[in-house]
């Protein structure tokens, strides 16, 4: 069951606290994602991720900056993942501007329909990715085992779903609109968002967040 409400506001309260220091890993996060054109995007994704499990579900941990690092444990499934939302994205924009150009074609109703698709692409992808950077953050799963169940876990609710993906899509054009500057508050409340229903959906059966040294760590 959706509960796009619940999911948000527990990813705030996990936030809000440490506001300053999620800020930081956002704006850090950001910058070396940019910078390597999406490469450290992944590991860094699954990093942050490491960080607010560990803090959901160990009270007595205060998220660390440096703790952001954990996520090239996984470097080399993480990577995979974004390789295929990249591609995925790349086509999916090739589409849309095809698509986009067809209906603007059309008078009046065309000028107002076409902004919305790249939208619709950007929600329908959240949806299906939703959870395979939790999934390789947590249970450090293969990265196209990952996707197949992200997948698996909200089609049969993608309506719903889509309607959690759309509040994020918004949050982060909010962000993005606001000189970018804003993302550094809307990022990690998305970010704690996915967490939050990751941890109700799909955590039941996950192995612990690997901080310790006896859990692996594979590529």
């Amino acid at each position: 069951m959706v509960k796009s409400a619940e999911w948000l506001s527990g990813g705030w309260a996990l936030v809000k606290p440490y506001l300053g220091t999620y800020i930081l890993i956002a704006l850090v996060a950001g910058l070396l994602s940019t910078l390597t054109v999406g490469i450290l995007a992944g590991p860094l994704a699954c990093g942050w991720l490491m960080i607010l499990l560990r803090q959901k579900r160990d009270p007595s941990y205060e998220p660390q900056f440096g703790d952001l690092w954990k996520g090239f444990e996984v470097f080399g499934q993480s990577f995979l993942a974004w390789l295929v939302i990249a591609i995925v994205g790349a086509i999916g924009g090739g589409l849309v501007s095809v698509l986009v150009s067809v209906i603007e074609a059309v008078p009046v109703v065309g000028q107002l329909l076409a902004p919305m698709t790249g939208a619709v692409l950007g929600v329908c992808m959240l949806v299906v990715f939703l959870y395979v950077f939790p999934l390789i953050a947590d249970r450090r799963m293969d990265f196209w085992a990952a996707i197949q169940l992200s997948a698996e876990t909200t089609a049969p609710e993608f309506l719903p779903f889509a309607g959690f993906g759309l509040i994020l899509y918004l949050l982060n054009a909010v962000g993005a609109a606001l000189c970018g500057v804003g993302a550094l508050i809307t990022g990690p409340i998305v970010m704690a968002g996915v967490l939050a229903s990751y941890e109700d959906v799909l955590s039941g059966a996950a192995a612990p967040v690997a901080d310790s040294p006896e859990t692996p760590g594979p590529q």
